[in-house]
């Protein structure tokens, strides 16, 4: 029986073995000669589009992405593709700071160099902090990371899920309607 790839949402996918059922509200089926193994990797580009689409990004503002996996790596090529020109990619690992500078990162940075890193992307950005500063490490160091690197004014992307961001979401839907999104 031919299995069909489903997307319920930005973060979730899976495998169907019943590509005749209906579909609920929200889901998406995907037909393609993709294998399982390549369609999952929808699943994280929806992540990181997401977080490109949620950071408002404008054609010549600066954007810094913390956190160098897949997802952050995936976030560094769709900014490209959005004409942004200024990408900075931070990650501790050189492995991965080096495939962001090949897919696209303009400037690449290690977050735990003695110099506190919003000092540091201030000199690679012209004296200033970021516009838009996306968060897909799902550290507590990568979050304050990104912090520290938005300029007056900037957005800031939690896209990864640290304990921090929990917390937050977790003070959002008790004191508020309208939660995390």
């Amino acid at each position: 029986m031919p299995r069909t790839l489903v997307l319920d949402g930005p973060r979730q996918l899976r495998l169907s073995a019943q590509p005749s059922r209906p579909l609920h509200e929200g889901e998406v089926r995907l037909r393609s000669r993709l294998s399982g193994r390549a369609g999952l990797f929808i699943s994280l580009a929806a992540v990181a589009l997401q977080a490109v689409h949620d950071a408002e990004i404008k054609l010549g503002d600066a954007v810094s992405v913390h956190g160098l996996g897949a997802i952050g790596l995936m976030t560094v090529q769709m900014c490209r593709l959005e004409s942004i020109q200024a990408v900075i990619g931070i990650d501790p690992d050189p492995l991965r700071r080096g495939l962001a500078a090949g897919l696209g990162a303009t400037q690449v940075l290690d977050p735990v160099d003695d110099e506190p890193l919003g000092l540091r992307v201030r000199e690679v950005n012209d004296g200033r902090g970021v516009d838009a500063a996306i968060e897909v490490s799902g550290s507590d160091r990568g979050l304050q990371g990104a912090l520290a690197a938005a300029g007056l004014g900037a957005t800031v992307v939690a896209a990864g899920f640290t304990r921090v961001v929990r917390r937050m979401c977790d003070w959002a839907r008790s004191s508020t309607t309208t939660g995390c999104r």
